[in-house]
């Protein structure tokens, strides 16, 4: 992919030309979420199940007094945790963990800037999430490919920046990377906009994907 190697190089190169700095990190915040339950289907004997067991930290680096580097990392142990009794792999809680997130944010006076490899999608928060109170709303595969929503909760290879809020309000531009083998840069970009005011929250965005992106019966 061409934009990454170019993002890299010119922090390489920004690095190379700035004066070395003394970046303190602060102690990390870790927690952890525990959604389990038991589980009887008809071509299943009754067990245990591990919807989701998450870990995770949040942590932030002080570059100076006003510019501080935010990151987040989650992982999903619960495919792994549950594997350990499903005959089809044989892998005894080997399976995959599954990152959930993976990003990293930084504030500045000029808006904020963020570099997510994985993590939860912006547009799906603003928009859905407020009214995801229910476990059942989640878009879980195993329910419904889509659950209630058609927007991914997740998304993978993002850029994106808020501008500062303005009487409440801001915009959100993001360049998202869904496949790094179809020769786009950006398989999709989007746009939304946020109003916060008390009680009051209101959100409107969209997203725009490349034809390379979409099936090819599209």
């Amino acid at each position: 992919m061409k934009l990454p190697k170019t993002v890299l190089a010119a922090a390489v190169t920004a690095a190379a030309s700035t004066p070395t700095l003394a970046v303190e990190f602060e102690e990390p915040k870790f927690y952890g979420y525990l959604s389990a339950g038991a589980l009887k289907t008809d071509d299943q004997d009754f067990e245990a199940e591990g919807y989701e067991i998450e870990l995770g930290l949040l942590g932030k680096a002080s570059v100076s007094e006003s510019l501080n580097l935010n990151y987040a990392v989650e992982v999903d142990l619960a495919p792994a945790a549950n594997s350990a009794d499903d005959p089809t792999t044989g892998r005894d809680g080997e399976a995959d963990v599954h990152v959930k997130e993976a990003k990293f944010w930084l504030p500045t006076q000029y808006g904020l800037f963020v570099v997510a490899p994985r993590g939860t999608s912006g547009q799906w928060r603003d928009i859905y999430g407020p009214i995801n109170h229910y476990e059942y709303n989640e878009p879980h595969a195993a329910l419904n490919a889509d659950g209630i929503f058609a927007q991914p909760d997740r998304t993978s290879g993002t850029f994106a920046y808020h501008t500062p809020w303005f009487m409440k309000t801001k915009l959100v531009f993001a360049a998202i990377t869904l496949n790094d083998s179809n020769d786009q840069n950006a398989d999709g970009r989007a746009v939304r906009l946020v109003h916060r005011s008390g009680n009051l929250e209101f959100a409107v965005g969209t997203t725009v994907l490349k034809q390379e992106q979409l099936p090819a019966f599209t």
